[in-house]
Parts: C-alpha cells; sequence; structure tokens
C-alpha cells in the first residue's frame, strides 16, 4: 500500500496538472519576459531605463492576476518559483525608493512653508505678525523616480505575487504538529517568502504612517494596494490581523448600539465566558487530540472595555420611524433565529475550527508555517510589525477600512474556489469583530454613501445574506417615498444587493424581513408613480431569484397578484405594464412552464425533493402559475361585454387599457417560449415591447 502511495505521490510531483476551469498559461511561453524584466532591474534603476520594464509588466501583469502557470515539477517548478521571489525583491525595493522621494519632497515643502511663515513680534502687543522673508533661492525639486501610472503597475505586481499559488502551504506538507516534508530547496525558498512577507508588510506600514502624518494625501490606487496587501497578510502574518482588530474592535457602548442588528447575536456580541471559538482548551476529536494551532492565536485578544455580558442583553424591537412616509415604515426585529446550518450545528467550536483549518490551510496554518521557518531559519523579522499611526486609519472606519474589508473577503474567496460555499464564517479569525464594525460605519450614513463602502456591503453578503435585512431597513427607513431621486437611489441600492446574491447562487434565509420588504413596495406601488413603479418593477425582476419559501409567497402570491395584478397588468403606463408582464413570465417560477403543464397530475417525481421530501418551491410553482393564469382567464372574460354579468372583477376605467395590454402579454408569451425551447438558463433582461422581434408582435391589420 506504501509503494503505491509513494508512486501516486512522484507522479503528481512530475508534472503540475492544471485545473480545467482555471484559466493558465504553460510557463515556458512567458518565461523569457519575465527573465528580461529581471536583466532590466538587476543594476541600480534609473528613471531612464524603467519605462521598458513597466511596459513589459504590463504585458504578464493579467497573467500574474488571474492565470496559473502550468510547469514541470522539479527544475523549471524551481526556476519559476525563483523567478516570482526575485522580481518581487526588485519592485519591493521600488517602492522604497518611491517612498523615500514621497518624504523628502513632503519634508522640503514644508520647510518652504516655515521659510515663508516666519514672523517678528511686536514689542507692544506680543502680536504674532507673519511677514514674508525675501526670496531666497530655492534648491530645485528632485523628479520623481516614478510616475503614478508606473508606482500603480509596480503596486499590482507585487499584491499578485504575494498570493501566488506557486507560494502555497501544500508546497511544504505541513503535518498537524508543524513538520515540513520536503525537499531542501522548497524550505529555502519558502523562507524566503516568509522574508519577503515581513518586508512588504513593514513597507505598508511606512506608506500608510505617511499618508496619515500627510494628512491631505490621497490616492485611490495606493488604497487598493494597501487594502489588498493587509487582506493578505491579515493571514499571512497573523500579528497583523491583531493589530487591525485591536483599531477596528467596537467600545462596548458601540457594540450596545449595533446588537439589534446582528443577525445572529451569540456568534458577534462578546461575553465573559465566550470561549465557543479559538478557545484555549481543547477537546478531543475522533481523528486524536487536537493541536493548540488550530485553536489559540492571538489575533483575537479581547480589551476589557468590548466584553459584554449575553446574559445581560435585553433585546427589544426599533421604535416606529417618526417619518410615516419612510418606505417601509417601523422594522420589526426578530428575537428567534433558526440554528446554524446543518452541516455545523451538531459540531463543537473547537472542531469546526479544526475541520476549516483542515480543509482550507492557506486560510488557517500560516502560523504553523511560521514556526516551522523560524525553527529552519531563526530570525528578527517579526520585530518588523509595529503598532504606530499607520493604525489611526483603521480605526476612522473609513475608506480603507471598506477597501480593506472587500479585499479580505475576496481573498477568501479566491482562496477557497469552488469551495468558497463550505465556509463557516465565524470560525475565520477577525470575522467577529469587522461584522460588527463595519455595521456600526454603515449606520454612520444615509444614502449619500461612498462607492467603497457600497462595494463591501455587496461583498459581504456573500458572507451572511442575512445581513441584507440590514441594508435594506437602514437605507429604505430614510427614504422618503414622494422624494423621487432618493427612492430611485435606494432601489439602485437594493437592486445591487440582490444581484449579488443572484450572481454567487445565493438565497434569501428564513430571517429576511419580508414584511417590512412587502410594505416598502406597497407603498411606491401607492405613488403610482410611473418611473417608481418601473424602477421597483425593475428590482424585483434582479431580486427574484433570490426569493424561496414564505418569502416568495408573500411578495409574488399575497402583494403582487393579489393586491396589484389588475393595477399593474393594466397600467397607463405601457413600461410599467411590459415590466410586470416579463417578472410574472420569467421570474415567477423558478422551472419552467413546460415542466408544469406537462406534469398536471402531480407525479411523485415532479413534487418530491431527495428522500421522498415534498419539494414545496415545486409546488408553490404550481400554485403561482395557476392563479396567474387565473387572472388572465378573469381578464379575458370581462371584455365579452356580457351585458348580463353584474360582478366585475376589476375597476371599470381599466378596461380602455385591457386589448393592448393582453395583446402585449400574448407577444412576451411567444418571447417566453422561443426561450423556454433554447434551453437558456439565464432569463433575458426587461426587453421594451417597441424593441421586440416582429415575430413575436402580432402582424398589423
Amino acid at each position: 500500500m506504501t509503494f503505491w502511495s509513494d508512486l501516486k505521490n512522484f507522479v503528481k510531483d512530475l508534472i503540475e496538472e492544471p485545473n480545467p476551469k482555471e484559466p493558465s498559461i504553460k510557463w515556458g511561453t512567458v518565461q523569457n519576459r519575465f527573465e528580461q524584466i529581471l536583466s532590466m532591474l538587476r543594476p541600480p534603476t534609473e528613471r531612464k531605463n524603467i519605462k521598458p520594464v513597466i511596459q513589459l509588466l504590463t504585458e504578464v501583469l493579467p497573467s500574474l492576476e488571474t492565470k496559473r502557470f502550468q510547469y514541470r515539477r522539479g527544475e523549471e517548478f524551481t526556476v519559476l518559483r525563483a523567478t516570482l521571489l526575485e522580481l518581487w525583491h526588485h519592485l519591493l525595493k521600488c517602492c522604497n525608493v518611491y517612498l523615500s522621494f514621497l518624504r523628502s519632497n513632503s519634508e522640503q515643502e514644508k520647510n518652504e512653508k516655515l521659510l515663508r511663515q516666519q514672523a517678528t513680534v511686536n514689542a507692544d502687543t506680543d502680536e504674532f505678525i507673519p511677514s514674508p522673508l525675501p526670496p531666497e533661492p530655492q534648491k530645485p525639486k528632485q523628479a520623481p523616480p516614478f510616475t503614478w501610472n508606473e508606482i500603480t503597475i509596480i503596486q499590482r505586481t507585487i499584491t499578485s505575487l504575494i498570493c501566488r499559488k506557486e507560494f502555497d502551504l501544500n508546497v511544504l506538507n505541513l503535518d498537524r504538529d508543524g513538520n515540513p516534508h520536503c525537499a531542501p530547496e522548497d524550505l529555502q525558498a519558502a523562507n524566503r517568502y516568509r522574508v519577503l512577507l515581513f518586508h512588504t508588510q513593514e513597507h505598508m506600514q511606512n506608506l500608510l504612517n505617511f499618508i496619515v502624518e500627510s494628512s491631505d494625501f490621497y490616492n485611490r490606487p495606493v488604497f487598493d494596494f494597501l487594502g489588498k496587501g493587509f487582506a493578505v497578510t491579515c493571514f499571512r502574518l497573523p500579528k497583523v490581523l491583531s493589530l487591525i482588530v485591536s483599531a477596528v474592535g467596537l467600545t462596548q457602548e458601540q457594540q450596545t448600539e449595533i446588537e439589534p442588528h446582528l443577525s445572529d447575536k451569540k456568534t458577534f456580541v462578546r461575553s465573559r465566558d465566550d470561549d465557543r471559538f479559538f478557545s484555549p482548551t481543547r477537546e478531543p476529536t475522533p481523528q486524536g487530540p487536537v493541536s493548540t494551532y488550530y485553536i489559540t492565536s492571538d489575533s483575537e485578544e479581547i480589551a476589557p472595555d468590548l466584553i459584554v455580558d449575553l446574559n445581560a442583553i435585553d433585546p427589544t424591537e426599533d421604535t416606529e420611524n417618526p417619518d410615516m412616509y419612510n418606505i417601509g415604515g417601523a422594522h420589526e426585529s426578530q428575537e428567534s433565529f433558526p440554528p446554524l446550518a446543518p452541516s455545523f450545528e451538531d459540531r463543537t467550536p473547537q472542531e469546526r475550527v479544526v475541520l476549516m483549518a483542515e480543509t482550507f490551510p492557506n486560510l488557517f496554518q500560516w502560523p504553523q508555517y511560521h514556526c516551522a521557518m523560524l525553527n529552519y531559519k531563526l530570525d528578527n523579522e517579526d520585530d518588523k510589525l509595529k503598532a504606530g499611526p499607520w493604525l489611526e486609519e483603521f480605526r476612522k472606519k473609513d475608506t480603507l477600512f471598506y477597501i480593506f474589508l472587500d479585499y479580505w473577503v475576496k481573498h477568501v474567496k479566491w482562496v477557497t474556489g469552488e469551495q468558497f460555499n463550505q465556509i463557516d464564517w465565524p470560525t475565520i479569525k477577525g470575522y467577529r469583530m469587522f461584522i460588527p464594525a463595519f455595521i456600526y460605519a454603515f449606520k454612520r450614513y444615509s444614502l449619500d454613501m461612498p462607492r467603497d463602502l457600497l462595494e463591501c456591503s455587496s461583498t459581504l453578503l456573500i458572507t451572511d445574506p442575512n445581513l441584507l435585512t440590514f441594508f435594506i431597513v437602514h437605507v429604505f427607513s430614510q427614504t422618503n417615498v414622494y422624494n423621487i431621486s432618493d427612492t430611485t437611489s435606494s432601489l439602485h441600492l437594493a437592486e445591487n444587493w440582490f444581484k449579488q446574491l443572484s450572481d454567487n447562487n445565493l438565497v434569501l434565509t428564513e430571517r429576511f424581513d419580508i414584511k417590512f420588504f412587502s410594505k416598502a413596495v406597497e407603498m411606491i406601488f401607492h405613488t403610482d408613480h410611473h418611473q417608481l413603479m418601473t424602477r421597483v418593477l425593475g428590482m424585483l425582476y434582479v431580486a427574484m431569484d433570490c426569493f424561496v419559501g414564505e418569502a416568495r409567497k408573500t411578495l409574488i402570491i399575497d402583494v403582487l397578484l393579489h393586491k396589484y395584478f389588475f393595477r399593474l397588468f393594466l397600467h397607463w403606463d405601457s413600461v410599467v405594464r411590459n415590466c410586470y408582464q416579463q417578472l410574472l413570465l420569467f421570474k415567477a417560477m423558478r422551472i419552467k412552464r413546460a415542466e408544469i403543464t406537462s406534469n398536471r397530475v402531480f407525479p411523485d417525481t415532479f413534487v418530491s425533493g431527495p428522500g421522498g421530501q415534498i419539494n414545496m418551491e415545486t409546488i408553490n410553482d404550481t400554485v403561482i402559475y395557476s392563479k396567474i393564469e387565473s387572472y388572465i382567464r378573469m381578464l379575458e372574460d370581462q371584455l365579452r361585454h356580457d351585458l348580463k354579468r353584474q360582478h366585475q372583477d376589476f375597476p371599470k376605467e381599466l378596461e380602455v387599457y385591457s386589448s393592448r395590454a393582453l395583446e402585449e402579454y400574448r407577444a412576451y408569451t411567444k418571447l417566453y417560449l422561443h426561450w423556454e425551447r433554447s434551453g437558456a438558463r439565464k432569463a433575458p433582461k426587461l426587453i421594451p415591447y417597441g424593441l421586440l422581434p416582429a415575430d413575436f408582435r402580432p402582424k398589423p391589420k
């Protein structure tokens, strides 16, 4: 058995098999470009020869950022890894040169300003009177070593190198006790990677120190570099996470303020006996004793003023909003929440951490890596990690924090790949502190939110869809429904959040406040403003994929059909009608109409899920389809102008739009049938009636 295992590992190590779903490129096709870059960077870098370097970096950067190199194990892999490490080393030197220039230039400007503002003291009043000095010859300013575009390319290259898969922990083959089992050249490369990691962190700290001390310096590409860099070093240099957590952590007063908005108080609120995660107490597992590494860490030490007693929490409902015209009205807080996902609820917190650490070593096992490297070669690189002014930028919970947190989640997604949906987020160090800090920062804004905050909020939804209730309630509660601009902006925000969930194949949980959301939709319908009605229907068209269970039944059956079918289907504005008609056809049901019409007798295979369980979503689809068809027949019946008919299903004044509305609906039905036959899974975007192909519209009489 051992022989075949060794043979299998030998063959596996011989050649790196590319993932067919992951874009890749052969190392041999780009190796010459990297060698050209290094040949120009090895001599002292001057302004005259940096342009060809930047041109070559621009060519190889897409491969570094998005593609995996195909290589043969052995000498080719060693050359590849050494090339990337040397490139990283030289580019980091360029960044340090540029930082030295910024500091020197800033110091020179300060000195010149002081010279211009030298003052004399009036002997009578002791008044400080600034007076300019006679003009003196000024020292010529030094030319910048790199332009903004050039330094941006260099920084992007460094952030792509720092998390390349060639430096993953699987190369070291660490065992549960942290002992590496690899070749000497792998240990040497891993040690050099560790040194460059610390040097990069030191540079980012110094650069951010300069930004904080300058106070008026801001450059978006620099903040992108810092945000992405800190997001990676948070995992690979655990002390960095400890420093950032200490800066963004909330006080007890701030924590109490955001408690009603936390989807799971037991996960995010810290208490004196909170050892659910990362506890020094280790419990045995079926695989044996738990390694101390997996549980303990200095990355989330709790300050005494952050400790909250769970027993002292008194969850209360939000008070009703004083503005009666705010979208959605008052939000009813939910005190009882469903338990954790079934895959985690039957495990102890320590077992959950161990499971995640073994499944995703590149997120959890970096402390173990550093221990192995120190055993290999002792150094003082840890001394480079220091608290300083740079933490003030995180303490503000502003732009850099949003960019950092956005990249932090994206880094987790990039590392886990196709296993992203298996992440137990509360076990990831920092998560339980970052979410409350972000909620606190989000509450400071009304509708005029910075772009980085909105991007971060969308990214965080993939970690916990329950955050959507807080986002929507916060935004809608501050929106006056009769302010067209604000309402449109709020609907645009909600659409982006729903789109993020839909793009990641996520659905709303039972915690979503469907009552508040439905009330908000109804308030917009009550305005009868055609622009707002078109906008909310467009938002629902995007959001409908996320609704399941009771939330879908409430929104579609109770609101869109029972209350507003005729008002929307027969609306005077054709754009409103057409949006509603396409919503009913393409998004109201999760399965194709042909599947429903061909299974009218409800066979067991149609309504039953795995294990014989009833598929409620299929039943809901059947009910929704039947109701839509019933409403269409009611509309057609009333149009027959039967004089003996006494009952009116919809107001008489809407009949003027009936024939036109039915004609449009039949045209969109033809479009739906064409889409259904094509086998496409994704519904088409909303199409104005005037842009429908002539094959779908009725022929002119």
